[in-house]
């Protein structure tokens, strides 16, 4: 276990980085992606009524629509920043 430790090229700030830069960048796509949703789609003025099914139905609607699109947005910004930060670190690699 120990070796494996010292063969590996990948310093803590560099583990730091390929964690911390994923995270921060879905953290900061999924804030703007809500407050594009929020104004794109407004909701109607007022409560939704106990008898009127209609806006219920809706209001279910483009809450799994958000849902939907807001987790297909995630992994992709996952995966390309995956992906960014490991050739971030491949070339700070390359240039020790």
């Amino acid at each position: 276990m120990r070796m494996k430790v010292r063969n590996d090229p990948d310093s803590l700030g560099d583990k730091l980085l390929k964690f911390a830069l994923p995270s921060l960048a879905g953290l900061l796509v999924g804030r703007v992606f809500k407050s594009f949703w929020d104004k794109s789609v407004r909701k109607q003025n007022g409560g939704i009524e106990s008898g009127d099914q209609s806006q219920e139905q809706e209001g279910f609607i483009a809450s799994v629509i958000f849902a939907g699109l807001s987790a297909a947005l995630a992994a992709v910004v996952s995966q390309l920043s995956d992906r960014g930060s490991q050739a971030l670190v491949d070339r700070l690699h390359t240039r020790r």
